[in-house]
């Protein structure tokens, strides 16, 4: 009997993006965390100020990014580097969102991006646990969990969050089929 090996399994990022608004087209990205196959986290040196509004979420000030961050496209290179080649999944809280920033950087920087499957923590949540009684937002969701969720709307804590949450998630669907 002859067997054709399978492919291999794509490799899996939990991604989380802090930006200096909420418009793809307009605003950047700021803040950058990968967990899961590879780690990075990153400031941008060279991103825009942020709204008032975004600033009042995330908190990160210019002069941090000044004094600690990278220029983005360096971080965009790092990034891509460490996704690799080969297609790859990336889980992401509001992936949407994630993907809209990842692309418009991307295209900004006429870098190019490997193929992705995009997962998405918020929608599984929304099909899981359809009367989650704090609401779907990722501290809600960790909150509701007994997680801490000190550093929230930090990129790293957020992607580590969310490779918590899909893990729990991807548990949770399991034993529903499971027991029918």
């Amino acid at each position: 009997m002859n067997i054709l090996p399978s492919p291999p399994l794509p490799r899996r990022f939990f991604l989380d993006f802090e930006t200096t608004g909420l418009d793809p087209a307009k605003a950047h990205v700021l803040e950058v965390a990968l967990r899961g196959a590879a780690h990075l986290d990153r400031l941008i040196s060279d991103a825009p100020a942020s709204s008032p509004e975004a600033l009042r979420v995330h908190g990160i000030s210019p002069d941090l990014c000044h004094q600690k961050g990278r220029p983005g496209r360096k971080v965009l290179g790092e990034l891509i580097d460490d996704l690799g080649t080969n297609p790859v999944e990336i889980v992401a809280h509001n992936a949407p969102f994630e993907r809209a920033f990842l692309e418009a950087w991307a295209a900004r920087e006429h870098m190019l991006l490997p193929e992705i499957h995009w997962i998405c923590t918020l929608a599984l949540s929304r099909r899981l646990l359809p009367k989650a009684p704090t609401g779907y937002r990722l501290g809600a969701l960790a909150t509701a969990l007994g997680w801490r969720t000190e550093g929230l709307h930090r990129a790293a804590a957020d992607a580590e969050l969310t490779q918590r949450l899909c893990s729990t998630l991807e548990s949770w669907e399991m034993a529903k089929l499971a027991v029918g």
